[in-house]
C-alpha cells in the first residue's frame, strides 16, 4: 500500500513563483521514494486547481481537480482520490494565512504545518509583534494603519512616522518574501513607499529601521511533542542591496550569503533560539516555521517576523539551517509530514509508524 501526498503549490499570491521553486525541491526528493505517490496540485493565480506533472521545470497541467463535499474525495480525471496527507507549500495569501488550512480542517483532511489560528496570527505582522511583546520578546517601534486611515488621517499618521526617525521600513502587513517592502532614508520619500505597499495590502506597517543590523534566522521543527531548534544563521546581504529584498532573495544569484553559524555571541544565539521556541509555542505552531530577528551593533535583539511556511527551495534558509544542524532534507520532510498526524488531542500512531518505515 503506497502513501499518497498531495503537494499544494502556486496560489493567487505575490509569492507564486517562490512557491513553485519550493514545491520543485520537495517533489524532486519525494518522487525518489518508491512507496510514496506524489500528487502535485497546482493552484493558478486565479485560484483554479490542476494536477500537474511531477517535473516542475515547466508547469504542465494534466487534469482539473475538484472535491466531492458529500463523499469526501478529490476527483481527478474522473477518478476518486483520497490523499493520506496534504502538504501546502503555498507562501503568502491562501496557503500561509490559514485559508487553505481551514478547508482541510472543515473536511477532516490531514495536513502538514501550522493550523488555522497560528497561521493567521503569524501572517499578520502587527498582531505577531503585539503577542511577542506580551511574552517579553523585544520588538521595534512602528506605526501601522489601514488605507482608509491614511486617507482620512494622513497628516497625523505622517507626523507619527516622522517621530520614528529615519530610516524606516515600509511593508505590507500580511505578505512575505519582502514583496512591497521599501527602505526609506529620507522622509520626503515616505508617501511614495506607503503607496507602493498599499498596492499589495490594505494595511501597512512603518517600522523603525536599524543601521545595518545583523539579520539572523532560526528554524523550528515540531517533532511530535518536542520542539527542535536549529543553529542560527546570518543573512549577509550583497553590496548592491540596501536590505534582504525580493531581488536579493530570488533574482540576484549574488544577492545574499547565508552564514551558518551566525557570527554571534553564544549567549545571544541561545536567547534567539529561546525566543523562537517561545513565539512558536505561544501562537500554537506545529510542523515547521522560521523566525527572523535583527541584532544591532550593541547586541540588542528584535523580532522581525515568524514564517509558518518558509521558503523550501534548494537554497532556502530553513532547509539550510537544519541541514547544518544535523537534520537532513529527508528527516525534515518526515517530521513535517508526521505533524499532520499529531495535531490536537489525537495522535495517529499507525500513520506515524508508516511514515517512519517509508522514510527509513
Amino acid at each position: 500500500m503506497k502513501f499518497s501526498i498531495m503537494i499544494f503549490y502556486g496560489g493567487p499570491s505575490y509569492e507564486h513563483d517562490v512557491s513553485i521553486m519550493s514545491a520543485k525541491n520537495i517533489i524532486d526528493f519525494l518522487k525518489t521514494i518508491k512507496e510514496v505517490i506524489v500528487y502535485p496540485i497546482y493552484i493558478d493565480r486565479d485560484g483554479r486547481w490542476y494536477l500537474t506533472d511531477v517535473n516542475l521545470e515547466k508547469i504542465k497541467k494534466l487534469y482539473s481537480v475538484s472535491y466531492n463535499l458529500t463523499e469526501k474525495f478529490f476527483l481527478i480525471n474522473k477518478k476518486k482520490v483520497v490523499a493520506d496527507v496534504c502538504f501546502s507549500i503555498i507562501h503568502g495569501n491562501l496557503g500561509e494565512d490559514g485559508k487553505l488550512q481551514g478547508f482541510f480542517e472543515t473536511l477532516s483532511i490531514p495536513y502538514t504545518g501550522c493550523d488555522v489560528l497560528s497561521s493567521s496570527i503569524a501572517m499578520n505582522k502587527k498582531l505577531t509583534k503585539t503577542i511577542a511583546s506580551l511574552i517579553k520578546i523585544p520588538i521595534l517601534e512602528d506605526v501601522t494603519f489601514s488605507k482608509n486611515d491614511f486617507k482620512e488621517k494622513k497628516g497625523e499618521i505622517l507626523y507619527l512616522i516622522e517621530k520614528l526617525g529615519m530610516p524606516v521600513f515600509v511593508k505590507p502587513n500580511t505578505l512575505g518574501s519582502s514583496v512591497g517592502v521599501s527602505k526609506v532614508k529620507d522622509f520626503k520619500d515616505i508617501t511614495k513607499a506607503i503607496e507602493k505597499a498599499f498596492r499589495y495590502d490594505n494595511v501597512v506597517m512603518v517600522e523603525v529601521g536599524l543601521d545595518r543590523p545583523k539579520e539572523v534566522v532560526c528554524g523550528v521543527l515540531l517533532k511530535r511533542n518536542k520542539i527542535l531548534v536549529s543553529k542560527c544563521g546570518e543573512v549577509v546581504v550583497g553590496k548592491k542591496h540596501e536590505f534582504y529584498d525580493y531581488n536579493a532573495k530570488y533574482i540576484d544569484p549574488n544577492g545574499m550569503q547565508l552564514k551558518i553559524p551566525a557570527d554571534l555571541d553564544e549567549k545571544i544565539e541561545k536567547k534567539i533560539q529561546e525566543y523562537s521556541i517561545s513565539l512558536f509555542k505561544t501562537i500554537g505552531g506545529s510542523g515547521f516555521s522560521r523566525v527572523d530577528f535583527f541584532v544591532d551593533k550593541n547586541n540588542n535583539i528584535y523580532l522581525c517576523e515568524i514564517n509558518t511556511i518558509p521558503g523550501f527551495t534548494s537554497h532556502s534558509l530553513f532547509p539550510s539551517l537544519f541541514k547544518y544542524s544535523g537534520v537532513d532534507l529527508k528527516e525534515q520532510l518526515k517530521i513535517i509530514i508526521e505533524s499532520a498526524f499529531v495535531r490536537g488531542k489525537d495522535i495517529n500512531i499507525g500513520k506515524i509508524k508508516e511514515i517512519e518505515r517509508i522514510f527509513k
